[in-house]
């Protein structure tokens, strides 16, 4: 999953946020593979209203470990 919608209140007082999971060059990637995301806060009637940028750490595969 590239976009993840994740419902419910968010720290800026929205219903939801979007995370859009990104490589290093910010191409979208799958979320096992990102090494950092943006999360976009909406408010109920679908208005943005706060964006916030994480650093994530790829999942190894069990292969990997």
């Amino acid at each position: 999953m590239k976009i993840e919608r994740v419902e419910g209140s968010t720290p800026n007082n929205g219903a939801y946020a979007l995370v859009y999971y990104q490589a290093a060059d910010g191409s979208p990637v799958e979320k096992k593979q990102a090494v950092r995301g943006e999360i976009v806060e909406f408010s109920a009637k679908d208005k943005p209203i706060a964006v916030s940028f994480i650093v994530l750490s790829p999942e190894k595969s069990e292969t990997e470990s």
